[in-house]
Formats: structure tokens, C-alpha cells, sequence
């Protein structure tokens, strides 16, 4: 059965706030993946929909944009609800809703980087709405990552000897507890160091291939994609601080369900290490950690063929996790 022509984008409200869901699949008997996109404010329907089609055919593909982020973005949104319990709560509503439109007791739930974060308060509230749960870039320790992140652009700008970067970095600062004096301006000038320095995309290509998915999307309004910008800013001027304050490896060292991390070898955006030394004390039922040798933050779309065909491993092979893999 078809889900109106593979495609369906639906306006719902979610902790009474209009949002917006990107529903595609081929078969509704397939299960559920819901995608929580990174950021704060990092909407990825755009890009799932160039690169991770192949998921259609396995699953019910579900891309979020969170309130506050692309096509959810209103100046209307008050301020105050923009905090971590409350997307999560929204997230977790969205869970709810699902299962009940198709008739499910589980899904699966996969997170980028901000949305990692997100992932794993919701798999360890509520760890009977899912079969397994997917990190990519997982976030671990906000203030550390930071902090390595920074010292990434440093060691660079010196080792390539560019003084422009140097004395970019030099007037900004390290950043304490994981903020800049000048908050979010400072911190887009470090992340664009990052980015030069290819530690979020592992090729420059792939940065540019990323800003045209968003301009040439047929998900957004001409007005939508004039308020992107607007959705990233608003969601990390009120979002980050609480954001960098958390540390899972004192918050979140169980959980209740398999757990599957994906990180870019070339990541420094969230800098991968930190991933896999939470990866090691993470406990759980059934865990692995998967490198893409050839990605920075991104691996999902710069290696998105290696990554489709992992994911859809998860049913056609119960190697992984071990849950039954009939739906």
C-alpha cells in the first residue's frame, strides 16, 4: 500500500505548536524510522531526500523539523519553550502519534549530532517506544567537545601556517565552559574554521552540495527558505547553552535498548572521540560503533550508500541487534 504516492508532508502540532513531518516509504507495512535532525535549528528533510531515498524502501522514513527549525519556524514561538524537556516532550508526542497512525508498539529512532542529544533522553524516558536507536555524531560531553573542537582549528591554522585563521581563533578565545564572550557570533566564526579546515565535511564539495539541497528543495516555500537562516539562529540563540551543558557521560550511562553510534573519522565539529570513549562506558543490551573513513560530520550523507545499506541491514541481517526482524 501506498502512502499518498510514496510522499505525504503534514503541518501537526506538537506541545501546541504547529510543526511540520516529511513522511515517505514505499510499503506501509515497513517500519518506522523517525530522523531527528542536528543544529540547534539544522533542518534536514532537503537532504534526506537526496540522499538517503534508499531507506523508502524498508522503512517509513519520518523527517522532523523540530519547532523553531525550518518549515517550523514562527516568529510566533515564545521564547521560553525552546528548551531541551520541551522538544524532547514534543519529540516524544510525535512517537506517540506514530505508532498510533500505523499501528505500531515500536520504531526506530535515529539522531544527528544536536539530535543525538534528544535521542538519548528519549530512548532512556521511554525505552518501550523503541527497537533500537541510531547516533550519528553522537553528542557526549558538550563542554569538552567544545574545547577539542577549538584547540582542532588552533593546531591547523598553525600547522598550515594561515595567520588569518590564527588571529581569528587568538581574538575569540578558547572557549570556557564550552561558550564564547560573544556567544553564537564567536561561535560561527570558530565553526567556520571547522568547516575550512575540513572538519565537518570531509570534502568542500559535499558543504556545497548541502546549501544547494536547501535552495533548490521543493519541501520549502521561496518565504521557507528565506526564513532557514532565521530558524537556525532563533533555535541556537535560545538552545545552545543548554545544549553545551550536557555531559551523558554523567547524565545517561545505561539504557534499555541495542544502540548503534556512527561517527566520521574527520569529524571535529563534534569531535568523534569523545563519541567512542562514551561509546565504552555506554551500557546496554547490544551496541556498536561503526566508522565512515572517508566523512567528517555528515556521514550519512557524504558515504549515504555505505550508510542506507547499513541501516537496512538492521533487517535484513540480526547480527546487531538482537531483536525479531518481522514487523
Amino acid at each position: 500500500m501506498k502512502i499518498n504516492s510514496n510522499s505525504s508532508l503534514e503541518n501537526i502540532s506538537l506541545g501546541g505548536v504547529d510543526q511540520w513531518i516529511l513522511i515517505r516509504g514505499n510499503n506501509i507495512d515497513n517500519p518506522i524510522l523517525l530522523s531527528i535532525h542536528g543544529g540547534p535549528g539544522g533542518s534536514s528533510m532537503s537532504h534526506h531526500n537526496v540522499y538517503n531515498k534508499a531507506l523508502e524502501e524498508k522503512f517509513i522514513f519520518v523527517s522532523w523539523d523540530q519547532r523553531g527549525a525550518g518549515k517550523s519556524y514562527s516568529k510566533n514561538i515564545p521564547k521560553e519553550s525552546m528548551t531541551i524537556k520541551q522538544i524532547v516532550s514534543d519529540a516524544h508526542e510525535l512517537v506517540q502519534l506514530l505508532k498510533k497512525r500505523f499501528n505500531r508498539n515500536k520504531i526506530f529512532l535515529m539522531g544527528h549530532s544536536w539530535g543525538t542529544a534528544l535521542g538519548m533522553y528519549l530512548v532512556k524516558q521511554y525505552p518501550e517506544d523503541f527497537y533500537a536507536y541510531i547516533g550519528i555524531a553522537q553528542w557526549s560531553n558538550g563542554k569538552e567537545s567544545e574545547r577539542l573542537s577549538y584547540q582542532f582549528t588552533y593546531n591547523k591554522a598553525k600547522d598550515l601556517g594561515n595567520t588569518k585563521a590564527l588571529r581569528a581563533l587568538e581574538e575569540i578565545g578558547s572557549p570556557v565552559n564550552g561558550l564564547y564572550k560573544n556567544f553564537i557570533k564567536e561561535l560561527l566564526v570558530q565553526k567556520k574554521w571547522v568547516l575550512r579546515f575540513n572538519g565537518e565535511f570531509y570534502a568542500q564539495t559535499n558543504h556545497n552540495e548541502y546549501i544547494k539541497n536547501i535552495l533548490f528543495s521543493n519541501v520549502y516555500s521561496f518565504y521557507e527558505k528565506y526564513n532557514y537562516l532565521k530558524g537556525l539562529f532563533f533555535s541556537l540563540n535560545t538552545l545552545w547553552k543548554e545544549f553545551v551543558d550536557v555531559d551523558f557521560t554523567k547524565e545517561i550511562t545505561q539504557v534499555e535498548i541495542p544502540v548503534i553510534f556512527i561517527a566520521g573519522k574527520y569529524d571535529y565539529f563534534v569531535p568523534s572521540d569523545l563519541g567512542l570513549e562514551y561509546y565504552k562506558m555506554l551500557k546496554t543490551p547490544k551496541k556498536e560503533m561503526i566508522w565512515f573513513n572517508r566523512s567528517g560530520h555528515f556521514p550519512h550523507f557524504e558515504e549515504a550508500d555505505k550508510f542506507n545499506a547499513l541501516i537496512i541491514s538492521l533487517l535484513n541481517h540480526n547480527k546487531i541487534f538482537p531483536f525479531k526482524t518481522s514487523f
